[in-house]
């Protein structure tokens, strides 16, 4: 059943709204934050389950992935609500790779980041669109790609805080007027 137009602008007024966006991003960082704890519990443990270590490992980094995309697609609806058009969101205006690209939409909207933000930000992206997910890379060169996977394997001491930083300023940008 088709919609009517009214449902179609009331969509458009829910959907542009950056304070729509910004719940999503609180909620994956909490289970962000739950699973790496467990995982903190899990390296102390021995011997470790390494099925639960690992599908808590992947399932972490892909809600961190998730609450930075969240946070950053907040502040692209802030900053272009036809985004939102017809009823539907235009993915491409997220992003390349179906609307999960989020590094250079980051350094767009916060300025320039450390090297080690940027690294981040790179394993995040790649674990929501396929390292959460997949048990290979969704195309061959980036299986190849040494870069890419040490810095899916590596992290600097302080990640965590990191990504609860990068996510709290997106979510600051969003509000910003």
């Amino acid at each position: 059943m088709p919609l009517t137009q009214a449902q179609l602008d009331d969509f458009a007024v829910y959907a542009r709204r950056p304070e729509t966006w910004i719940g999503g991003p609180r909620g994956h960082l909490a289970v962000f934050e739950v699973l790496a704890d467990h995982l903190d519990r899990l390296r102390m443990q021995s011997p470790k389950p390494q099925y639960e270590f690992s599908g808590c490992w992947f399932a972490a980094y892909l809600h961190a992935g998730l609450a930075i995309e969240n946070a950053v697609k907040a502040s692209l609806v802030g900053k272009d609500p036809t985004i939102i058009e017809d009823g539907k969101i235009d993915r491409k205006k997220f992003g390349y790779r179906s609307g999960h690209a989020f590094v250079d939409a980051c350094e767009e909207l916060l300025g320039s980041l450390s090297e080690v933000e940027r690294r981040v930000l790179f394993k995040l992206e790649e674990f929501v669109v396929w390292a959460g997910k997949y048990n290979v890379p969704m195309r061959a060169d980036v299986f190849y790609n040494q870069d890419s996977m040490n810095a899916l394997r590596n992290a600097p001491m302080n990640e965590r805080e990191l990504i609860r930083s990068l996510v709290m300023r997106l979510q600051e940008h969003a509000h910003a007027p």
